[in-house]
């Protein structure tokens, strides 16, 4: 039976919200990959929370509902506020993207084909994948590249959407890296804008390819440098299913995950499948999809497979200062107090 707004028992108490927000500034450090999303304003939650006890059940009562379950970790719990909620209609594309239900898993469409790629060639060792349109290839993933070559990466995986008739991606890849494979896909045509298609449908990418080689891959955005040696992103593959980065301090699901960086083990392909599936079924629901809906399959999914066995890695956390990590972006704020350094990168990724 799903609980509606009204039925919900107040038990927020002070103690608790104290706890997890130490917790909170613990995962900081230590991206935990099991906590569940850390509210640092007990008195907003609260204020909302005693809101909706007081309304019939709506759309609002019911994601104000959906949320309070998600801080909690009662995911299963979070999903019937939301299937009631949708119903009501004028829901948070997110939040009405949101599954953790088996039911809704098992329902999934049998590996759906969003649309076909070309597989020109693929991996025959651990690679960096990149999926990216092929302005952001010519703009920034080319710069990725030979920062990842410059430190020791053997192989990069090139998926390219859109290229458009007469260009030849393989004498720009030639010039940024040493070993490299490619796959070229024709973005189908769904009401949606191209980046968020991009954005998403890279990782149903991912999964072709990772089923397609059979070796370890680790997907990065295009728009970022490397900034030193991968060895601790291929440690931390080494003995788990997937790997992720858990975003730190943040208070809403949809961004608990950054799919900046995304490790896939050959052995483990269930859990990419299951994103991939995942993705592919908003794409083509017929609604616009929700801006990171890369990391809400990601998140939810996590959730739904890790009681099933599902052995997830964290990826090292991105330093306070993006510069002094393993990865930096190539896009900041004109105003980022970065920005001298992030000229020094510029200059030094650039081609040549």
């Amino acid at each position: 039976m799903i609980v509606s707004a009204p039925q919900i028992i107040d038990n927020l108490d002070h103690f608790e919200f104290v706890e997890r927000q130490k917790r909170g500034l613990q995962n900081w450090i230590t991206s935990d990959l099991d906590e569940p999303p850390i509210l640092f304003n007990r008195g907003a939650v609260v204020e909302g929370y005693q809101k909706c006890l007081s309304m019939p059940a709506s759309a609002e009562s019911l994601q104000t509902l959906a949320r309070y379950e998600l801080v909690r970790g009662n995911y299963l719990a979070a999903d019937l506020a939301l299937c009631e909620a949708v119903q009501f209609g004028d829901v948070d594309r997110r939040l009405s993207c949101a599954h953790f239900s088996e039911e809704w898993f098992l329902n999934l469409p049998n590996a759906p084909m969003l649309s076909p790629i070309t597989i020109c060639s693929v991996p025959d060792r651990p690679a960096i994948f990149i999926g990216c349109d092929y302005k952001y290839y010519l703009k920034y993933a080319l710069g990725l590249a030979r920062s990842l070559t410059h430190y020791g990466c053997d192989w990069i995986h090139f998926h390219l959407m859109d290229v458009p008739t007469g260009a030849d991606p393989d004498v720009v890849a030639d010039k940024a890296c040493k070993n490299w494979s490619l796959s070229i896909e024709v973005s189908p045509d769904l009401r949606c804008e191209g980046r968020y298609y991009y954005a998403a449908a890279r990782l149903v990418a991912l999964y072709q390819i990772a089923s397609a080689s059979g070796v370890q891959l680790v997907s990065l955005d295009a728009d970022m440098w490397c900034n030193m040696p991968l060895g601790p992103i291929w440690e931390v593959l080494s003995d788990v299913d997937c790997a992720l980065y858990r975003m730190p301090r943040r208070t809403f699901f949809h961004t608990q995950i950054n799919a900046s960086i995304v490790g896939i083990n050959p052995s483990s392909l269930f859990f990419l499948k299951n994103v991939a599936d995942y993705i592919s079924s908003v794409l083509l629901d017929g609604d616009h999809p929700p801006w990171c809906l890369d990391q809400i399959a990601l998140y939810c999914t996590l959730r739904y497979m890790q009681p099933k066995g599902l052995k997830a890695g964290a990826f090292p956390c991105i330093a306070e200062n993006w510069f002094e990590g393993i990865f930096c972006p190539q896009k900041i704020a004109a105003d980022s107090p970065y920005k001298s350094q992030w000229r020094v990168m510029s200059e030094r990724w650039k081609d040549d």
